[in-house]
């Protein structure tokens, strides 16, 4: 249930089949509030595109444009040209067994900061693409050394090895 001070308390169905969803089959809300404050209306809605969330933050002096702005997300579309060309995606895969090689990252910057990452594993299981999604200029070099050295276990879809994409969590933590 979502209330919101600017109306009733409503359900929003979480598990993507709400008939407000957008119209692209990968775009799926999974939250949406209102309420005003000092006279400003703001929405937020959130949409899943394959592994990742997308949020959208709007605000507006009325309802009634708020409505509309939200309502002109409908026409976007999250499809790629290339559909083929985008690795899969899985949560976790970079993991136990399926880890090959690891090499730690030198700990560097600030300690007990947890930095998300997403890499690209290749066909061959090296590492494609490593993107550190928030950390300091030195945490980011260590890290994309370290993954640049792993080796994983291909990910395979109908007996071939394709790309794939996936997340780690790295957290520096001080050495006794």
């Amino acid at each position: 249930m979502i209330r919101g001070s600017d109306g009733p308390e409503r359900r929003v169905d979480l598990r993507g089949d709400d008939p407000r969803a957008c119209s692209d089959t990968h775009c799926r809300p999974r939250f949406q509030a209102g309420f005003s404050g000092v006279g400003l209306y703001r929405a937020m809605l959130v949409a899943e595109r394959r592994c990742h969330f997308v949020s959208f933050n709007l605000m507006t002096r009325s309802r009634e444009e708020r409505a509309r702005r939200a309502a002109g997300l409908d026409r976007l579309s999250f499809a790629a040209e290339n559909e083929a060309s985008v690795p899969a995606c899985m949560k976790d895969y970079a993991v136990g067994e399926n880890v090959l090689h690891k090499v730690e990252p030198v700990a560097a910057g600030p300690r007990f900061t947890p930095i998300p990452v997403r890499i690209i594993i290749g066909s061959d299981g090296g590492i494609e693409h490593v993107h550190v999604i928030r950390a300091t200029p030195e945490q980011r070099k260590s890290i994309e050394d370290a993954l640049r050295q792993w080796k994983l276990r291909p990910y395979e879809t109908n007996g071939r090895a394709v790309a794939l994409e996936t997340g780690l969590v790295f957290e520096f933590k001080p050495t006794n």
